[in-house]
C-alpha cells in the first residue's frame, strides 16, 4: 500500500477498516502529522518504505519490521543513536548522512551485543568517500579475499542464496558471525553488514 504526498481523499483508519493491514507500506509524503497518523494506524506492517526523516524517527526504528527502508529520495540524517534503536531484521538507509566513525562505533557495539534481531544492514553514504581504515579501526576482523565467493544461507529470508565476495568477518561475544562489506552501489558508496544466524 502506498501513500503519496497530500493524499487526503481517505483517512488511514477508513482504509484499515476496509482493507485491513497491508504487508508492505510505502510512505512518500512529507507531512509529518499525516505520516505519523499513517504509521500509528497501520501498526502490524511487515515491510516499511519511509522516504524521509520523521521528527521522531526513533519511534519508527524501534518497531519490529522484517524490513525497513529509509530515505528513498535524496539525503536523510542518520545517527549512531538511530542505529542503536533499530529493531528490524533488515534495515536499508539510502543517502544517509552519518559519519564513518559512527558506523565504526555501531559495529563495535554490535560486537558487544547490541541489536540482536539485526540480520542485514545496508547504509548508502551521502556525499562521502569511504575509508576502510576508519570503519574498521579497533575492530578485530578476518579479511576474506575478494576472489572468495560465499553464499548466504542463514541470515534471514532476505538474503537467502545471496552471493557475497570478500568482506571482513567479525564475531560478537556470543559467537555470532557478521560480515562487513564496504562497496559501491550505483555511484553511492556504502557499507553492508550481514549477520550469519
Amino acid at each position: 500500500m502506498e501513500f503519496h504526498m497530500k493524499q487526503k481523499l481517505f483517512k488511514p483508519g477508513q482504509i484499515l477498516q476496509r482493507f485491513g493491514n497491508p504487508s508492505t507500506l510505502t510512505i512518500l509524503g512529507d507531512d509529518e502529522v499525516e505520516n505519523s497518523e499513517i504509521l500509528e494506524t497501520f501498526r502490524r506492517v511487515d515491510t516499511l518504505y519511509l522516504q524521509r526523516k520523521d521528527q521522531d524517527l526513533q519511534s519508527v526504528l524501534i518497531r519490529n519490521f522484517n524490513c525497513l527502508v529509509y530515505g528513498l529520495l535524496g539525503s536523510v540524517p542518520l545517527s549512531l543513536d538511530d542505529l542503536l534503536c533499530l529493531n528490524s531484521t533488515s534495515f536499508t538507509a539510502t543517502g544517509a548522512q552519518i559519519s564513518q566513525r559512527e558506523i565504526n562505533r555501531f559495529f563495535k557495539l554490535w560486537i558487544a551485543g547490541s541489536n540482536p534481531r539485526l540480520a542485514h544492514l545496508e547504509i548508502q553514504i551521502w556525499n562521502q568517500i569511504l575509508n576502510r581504515e576508519v570503519i574498521l579501526k579497533g575492530i578485530p576482523y578476518v579479511a576474506i579475499p575478494e576472489d572468495v565467493e560465499r553464499i548466504v544461507e542463514s541470515s534471514g529470508e532476505f538474503l537467502m542464496g545471496h552471493r557475497i565476495q570478500g568482506g571482513f568477518d567479525v564475531w560478537r561475544r556470543d559467537g555470532t558471525k557478521g560480515t562487513i562489506l564496504i562497496d559501491l552501489w550505483s555511484g553511492d558508496e556504502g557499507v553492508e553488514f550481514i549477520v550469519w544466524k
